[in-house]
């Protein structure tokens, strides 16, 4: 049996199942070598198509990338205050960028009598179709607005950043 005609089966059986494009690999082909689409629909998968990359184009074809900042305010900047610039003036900034599929904001929660503090007041979440599309966007005047307007609410020299591909447990 080809791979293939096992991955069409096994995705009849609903045993691969994604909610967007995602990459599978075949037992017979290198993981970079092969793109599968599949498609759910209520609890049935099914093979749409599959496309045979050479290697030298798969940068596009990778997996969905998250642009991940932890933040924290301005000194002198009340919690409200912060709150609502970040999410009324600055998230409306950041969703102009061109290819952000998903843009979400954390916003820190106080816990009574939790023991240990924040360490930052929240974390932003840019979500990008893949590497290419996260290098275009900064190169985009919008990517330069919204660098610009950080320094109006937050504290530069208290940013963790980090680009994240998931791999879901649960």
């Amino acid at each position: 049996m080809s791979a293939e005609t096992r991955l069409k089966l096994q995705a009849e059986k609903g045993t691969i199942v994604a909610n967007r494009a995602e990459q599978f690999a075949p037992a017979d082909r290198p993981r970079e070598s092969a793109f599968f689409v599949v498609q759910r629909r209520a609890r049935v998968s099914r093979l749409l198509s599959l496309v045979v990359l050479p290697p030298n184009r798969l940068l596009r074809w990778k997996t969905m990338l998250k642009l991940v900042y932890c933040i924290t305010k301005k000194p002198g900047m009340t919690d409200e205050e912060f709150f609502h610039y970040w999410e009324h003036v600055h998230g409306p900034i950041g969703a102009r960028i061109p290819g952000v599929r998903r843009l979400v904001q954390s916003h820190r929660v106080a816990v009574p009598g939790d023991a240990r503090g924040a360490d930052y007041d929240g974390m932003a979440e840019l979500w990008f179709d893949n590497m290419g599309a996260l290098l275009e966007a900064r190169r985009s005047p919008e990517w330069r607005a919204s660098s610009e307007d950080e320094k109006n609410f937050i504290d530069r020299s208290k940013v963790a950043y980090f680009i994240a591909a998931e791999h879901p447990i649960v």
